[in-house]
């Protein structure tokens, strides 16, 4: 450190440290170019590089409601997390049933909903007839659509992508099919599937339909099929499942999974409880979305409104005997000592109207009722027309567009009242209410009016 430097030694001093500059540099760019050709090369081949994601695929049962197939969502999000892989986000399989043909049953009037499907599908006196015998719209819409997957990819220790930017890079490839080997109350298929085998290992027998795209030209092409040997439960509150599963999901080698035919909604244990929220926190609606929602309120000049959700349709079909106090006497009644309690109440004129009752008479007699009883507009989104209650079942796309836009149009809500507190589409909305500060002041819990059938409407 005491060298003292002439102008010569001083020179050379800088050619060698420019010199040793420019051979790291070289290195870098060696090292830069190797990683490029095994890129290139696992591109060329179709192979997936072993440094590649790893990732998790699943569906999401049809026959779910569309708040319990949001908790599905939620699950799976979770295994991702604790697994470390990136979950490939299923479509939203919409069902939707056309109840046209009920459109003018009056209860009123003495009308049966049974007897009147017994007729229209030529059933024998007696026998149930389900709302799995009507007509149905079933279409399939990429999460991305309906929410903001952008914001759940800010999530720490959470990868997500879309199932079609997945299917376009990997065109259904996967190392590995896992199939439950109990039914796990979504499709049979897969006790049949794990019972074929001889072994865990099980080789692939053909390429197969994905289950969440049925009868498209989507298909899921495994390397291998493997039976999952573990203990399936039909309730998503078992801990000893829910254990099992997380066990399972980290214990799993190969880059890609997809489940078939398995339901993996659970709830998180006491570790992982905050991470959970930190996920239905991120769960957020689409900027296009949100745009329709502001655009329906502008039209129809509505700027503080009731959210009621009345849940009438598939359950008098299928439960009757339960529903059949649901009336619009007892809706009216309901809201007539719901709202007064709620501190904005003078600046709430309208209710919009979240129901899939199919019965015009009571649509026609609830809307008669609230604007005579409590002086407020009732609208209701995909009717068909202004200040009219039922749809246009016609305008397919706009009763599909109707089930996120009625979840939306609840969330926005300055209140938000609902007649079937079990019920998943409710359970919902208020979560994704508490989570944005909009708790409702006061729990509505139906009441029967003294006439339930009485009044001069």
């Amino acid at each position: 450190r005491q060298w003292q430097f002439g102008p010569g030694q001083r020179r050379i001093k800088a050619a060698f440290a420019a010199e040793c500059v420019a051979i790291a540099m070289l290195r870098l760019l060696l090292a830069l170019a190797a990683v490029a050709a095994v890129a290139a090369a696992a591109a060329g081949s179709g192979e997936i590089s072993s440094t590649s994601q790893r990732f998790l695929l699943s569906y999401v049962d049809s026959g779910m409601g569309f708040g319990d197939k949001q908790n599905y969502y939620y699950s799976l999000l979770l295994l991702g997390h604790v697994s470390n892989r990136t979950v490939v986000l299923p479509p939203f399989q919409i069902e939707i049933p056309n109840f046209q043909a009920l459109e003018d049953v009056d209860l009123r009037r003495g009308d049966d909903i049974q007897q009147t499907l017994r007729q229209k599908f030529n059933k024998p006196p007696g026998e149930h007839v389900g709302t799995f015998l009507l007509p149905t719209h079933r279409e399939f819409v990429p999460v991305d659509k309906w929410f903001n997957v952008p914001q759940l990819q800010t999530l720490s220790g959470v990868r997500v992508m879309t199932f079609d930017a997945w299917y376009a890079a990997h065109s259904g490839h996967v190392d590995e099919l896992l199939v439950p080997s109990k039914w796990h109350g979504c499709v049979p298929v897969s006790k049949a599937e794990c019972q074929s085998g001889a072994t865990d290992k099980a080789p692939p027998s053909r390429e197969r339909n994905i289950t969440f795209y049925h009868n498209s030209a989507y298909v899921m092409r495994p390397a291998a099929v493997a039976c999952a040997r573990i203990a399936w439960s039909q309730s998503s509150h078992d801990p000893e499942f829910t254990r099992q599963l997380l066990a399972y999901h980290q214990a799993q080698t190969a880059n890609s999974i997809a489940w078939e035919g398995a339901c993996l909604r659970i709830v998180a244990p006491k570790d992982l409880e905050a991470k959970m929220r930190e996920i239905r926190s991120a769960w957020r609606f689409s900027d296009s979305v949100n745009k329709a929602v502001e655009d329906f309120l502008k039209t129809n000049k509505i700027k503080s409104y009731v959210a009621v959700h009345w849940r009438r349709g598939d359950v008098m079909i299928d439960h009757q005997k339960y529903f059949s106090t649901h009336s619009p006497e007892a809706v009216v009644a309901t809201l007539a000592q719901y709202l007064p309690k709620h501190p904005d109440t003078e600046k709430l004129r309208t209710i919009v109207l979240l129901t899939d009752n199919f019965m015009k008479p009571e649509l026609e007699r609830l809307q008669k009722l609230i604007q005579k009883q409590m002086g407020l507009r009732v609208i209701r989104y995909g009717a068909a027309m202004p200040n009219v209650l039922t749809l246009d079942h016609t305008d397919k796309a706009a009763q599909i567009q109707r089930v996120v836009m009625d979840l939306a149009l609840a969330v926005r809500a300055d209140a938000f009242a609902s007649t079937h507190p079990g019920s998943f589409f409710t359970a919902f909305i208020r979560q994704m209410r508490r989570s944005l500060g909009r708790q409702d002041m006061v729990a509505m819990t139906l009441v029967q009016p003294s006439d339930a059938h009485g009044g001069d409407l």
